[in-house]
């Protein structure tokens, strides 16, 4: 008999801070800010638009999982007002208890300041978030995803990010068949090769949770 071991909790943190290092960069304007500095045109000036703070903004989580529970316990420290999208909302009920209110997919896209997205890849999540759902976000939305990059309509959603300088797009992504895409500098769009769940920390955890995995395994 051949045990598989799943490590599925050790990167959950390190994936959340990544959310909110994307979610503040963005809004914030830090990764324009140090572009400007670097082509020596850093005043305030040149900003093409003015930072953004995001206390007691609304966000918008799509998927109820480990990841999102972290994000939803940073999100508290900014007092953010917290919806969420899953399919089955009575199998997380204790989401409640963080003032989440459950929402349709739609409801979601048409309402949130920021959207993340933290959900697996499967054959009913490939595409979700499709064109036409993109066009549901409001030209001021700050869209997150840190999950496959199939998920999303990645062209569409930089599309919409060319359109609308307001338009903020934070990407953790295998970047497979998007890098001529996403290789051009836009000022609202940050993307990382999904590095979220590499941090010195993760490894750590990962040999721990793995270690005492293969214990309780041989213990039954």
């Amino acid at each position: 008999m051949i045990h598989v071991i799943n490590i599925k909790n050790a990167n959950t943190i390190s994936v959340a801070e990544h959310i909110f290092s994307l979610i503040l960069a963005l809004n914030k304007r830090l990764y324009e800010s140090n572009n400007l500095v670097l082509q020596k045109k850093g005043n305030k000036k040149n900003f093409n638009e003015t930072p953004d703070d995001i206390s007691n903004k609304k966000l918008g989580l799509i998927g109820a999982g480990n990841i999102t529970r972290e994000v939803i316990k940073i999100a508290k420290v900014f007092n953010m007002q917290l919806s969420c999208y899953t399919r089955n909302p009575n199998n997380h009920k204790d989401l409640l208890n963080y003032d989440v209110v459950f929402k349709s997919l739609d409801e979601i896209l048409k309402e949130s300041d920021i959207i993340n997205v933290s959900i697996p890849l499967t054959e009913e999540t490939k595409y979700l978030i499709s064109k036409d759902k993109i066009e549901l976000m409001k030209p001021t939305t700050t869209f997150i995803n840190t999950s496959r990059v199939d998920i999303v309509d990645t062209k569409a959603l930089i599309e919409k990010a060319d359109k609308y300088s307001t338009f903020y797009v934070g990407l953790d992504i295998d970047l497979d068949n998007y890098e001529t895409l996403l290789s051009k500098y836009r000022s609202n769009v940050i993307v990382t090769p999904h590095t979220a769940s590499i941090s010195k920390q993760v490894i750590e955890r990962m040999n721990y949770e793995l270690a005492n995995n293969i214990v309780n395994c041989l213990n039954g």
